[in-house]
């Protein structure tokens, strides 16, 4: 992506300040999810330990993934598709978790 920037605009510094702009907002999303998973790992309080495990057990698995989603399923533009204004999605497996059955069981 940055090289697309780079090769797209004249000057560098106007390469990486539209890569930042891009790049930004999901780097934030993930330092806030990071952050937020952090602060449910270290609780130090038992009973916040076993609200925040009932609540892990019990939350769908389509909930967690739902959360991440932004990370891994919105697509950055790339130089082609940002010149058409058609960013076309991108294509995932769907995540497996708890409720998915694994491999090798019906």
């Amino acid at each position: 992506m940055l090289a697309d920037e780079l090769t797209r605009h004249d000057r560098p510094e106007d390469a990486l300040l539209r890569y930042e702009a891009i790049r930004r907002p999901r780097a934030e999303l993930a330092l806030k999810l990071s952050l937020r998973a952090d602060r449910a790992a270290q609780l130090t309080n038992p009973v916040g330990r076993r609200l925040r495990n009932y609540v892990v057990k019990h939350t769908p698995t389509h909930a967690h993934v739902r959360q991440l989603e932004p990370l891994v399923h919105d697509p950055l533009p790339s130089s082609a598709d940002t010149r058409q204004g058609d960013t076309p999605p991108i294509k995932v497996a769907p995540a497996r978790g708890r409720g998915a059955p694994s491999r090798g069981t019906a």
